[in-house]
């Protein structure tokens, strides 16, 4: 691979990660602190839908298996 082609891969990979960052949220059992992706986190009819951080994008970047 050549330098061009892998620096643009590492700044896709970064792009991705800035995206799916972890945030603090009260959404927990009796709303204890938990760590949520900012990017994975949906809304709608009324509700807040938080996937727990790291989410299967960042796992999936880091090889991780569910």
């Amino acid at each position: 691979m050549s330098f061009d082609a892998e620096l643009k891969l590492m700044q896709a990979i970064e792009r991705v990660r800035e995206l799916h960052k972890p945030i603090q949220s009260l959404k927990g059992k009796n709303h204890e602190p938990i760590m949520g992706c900012l990017e994975c986190e949906e809304t709608g009819s009324g509700r807040e839908y938080l996937v727990e951080y790291p989410c299967p994008t960042i796992k999936a970047l880091d090889g991780e298996q569910e």
